[in-house]
């Protein structure tokens, strides 16, 4: 993860930027659940692969708590942590 240390890349962004949005819209419950769907839509990331790797980068740094529904009707669940654990992690 040291390249993550150092460059979160727009993509990063753009996902995290949907779920503060899902969070905001949803009256700000934490946990709350979404689907990847929405979340690929929202965020304009197009690849399964980049947004799975860019959550699973986004959990890594301690952005997010993630945990995913095999339900097909039923969303997963994710948690939006205080960005100061996440800034945390940079040394800050």
């Amino acid at each position: 993860m040291a390249s993550l240390q150092k460059h979160l890349l727009p993509s990063h962004i753009s996902l995290y930027s949907a779920l503060l949005l899902t969070y905001q819209k949803g009256g700000f419950a934490n946990p709350f659940r979404i689907t990847r769907r929405e979340l690929m839509k929202l965020s304009s990331i197009r690849s399964f692969t980049t947004y799975h790797k860019r959550l699973e980068e986004l959990i890594d740094i301690g952005c997010v708590v993630y945990s995913p529904s095999f339900d097909p009707v039923l969303a997963s669940q994710i948690e939006l942590l205080p960005i100061k654990i996440a800034l945390s992690f940079y040394g800050d």
